[in-house]
């Protein structure tokens, strides 16, 4: 699944960093807005089914997430993609690998 390999990659680009770090290293914050932007259209794309039987999953707002690093990149807050990153996406790894797992199993 695109959006648990996207995942990933933003962990492989953060690994190490911190805030600060983050803010400093542009191609590490432009290589993970891509990965997050990844993510928003790989939700777009799932069916609607899908969204709907993991429906505690916030899919209209990861969607909308990756709308708004489209379509506004010059003002993107690097602390709010940082959070992205650090906060969100550990717990959304977690949900898609049960996705997986699930359709693995049927």
């Amino acid at each position: 699944m695109h959006i648990k390999d996207a995942i990933e990659g933003i962990q492989r680009f953060i690994e190490g960093y911190n805030l600060d770090t983050f803010i400093a290293d542009e191609k590490t914050f432009l290589a993970t807005v891509k990965e997050i932007e990844i993510i928003g259209e790989a939700a777009y794309h799932l069916s609607d089914t899908l969204k709907k039987q993991y429906s505690d999953i916030p899919w209209q707002q990861i969607e909308s997430m990756r709308h708004k690093l489209v379509h506004d990149y010059y003002d993107i807050d690097k602390k709010v993609a940082w959070l992205v990153a650090t906060n969100f996406t550990p717990q959304l790894k977690i949900e898609v690998g049960r996705i997986i797992e699930d359709l693995d199993n049927n």
